[in-house]
């Protein structure tokens, strides 16, 4: 799995997962701990024991990685569970008070448009741009959880200090 604390997908995933079931997540999480879970940094880092075969899976991991694999020949099926994935949303945004304003709306013109959605969806990501086809699956092919964000923003860093101290400090790291 991808270390909440490198990943900010992991960390979605994570408080979204314990905010649909509660306590029963930490179990879950206990329980994969003790059973050989192993967190060893970003998306990348937690795919590539999968790619060598040191592990047979990954969870809570950005499935546009797996894709660009799949697609420079790996042998990997992606699994969205029955019950629903958490499908990350990525905004693109001019700060307040950035240096370069222009140059930085420009980016968010090209981005949105219909090259700069191709461009997305060659990198395995979803546009955002309907008139764009995707070249993986999308919602609508696979259930999307519906989370409470509000929730989410309120809880995911002190959820993801408590995955750190009582998943990996106190169970996989002492193994």
């Amino acid at each position: 799995m991808p270390d909440p604390t490198l990943s900010g997908s992991a960390a979605e995933f994570m408080a979204i997962f314990v905010q649909i079931h509660g306590e029963k997540a930490w179990k879950f999480f206990e329980e994969l701990a003790r059973n050989g879970l192993s967190v060893p940094g970003p998306n990348n880092a937690a795919l590539n024991p999968v790619l060598t075969g040191a592990k047979r899976a990954t969870i809570a991991g950005v499935d546009y990685i797996s894709y660009g694999q799949i697609a420079k020949g790996e042998k990997l099926a992606i699994y969205y569970p029955n019950e629903g994935t958490v499908v990350a949303l990525r905004p693109i945004f001019v700060q307040q008070g950035a240096p370069h304003p222009e140059e930085a709306r420009k980016l968010v013109d090209f981005m949105l448009s219909e090259d700069g959605q191709n461009f997305v969806s060659k990198t395995f990501l979803i546009p955002a741009r309907a008139a764009t086809r995707a070249q993986r699956p999308t919602p609508g092919e696979f259930k999307m959880l519906t989370p409470d964000w509000e929730f989410v923003e309120k809880n995911q860093t002190p959820l993801v200090s408590r995955f750190r101290k009582e998943i990996v400090e106190q169970i996989i790291q002492k193994r």
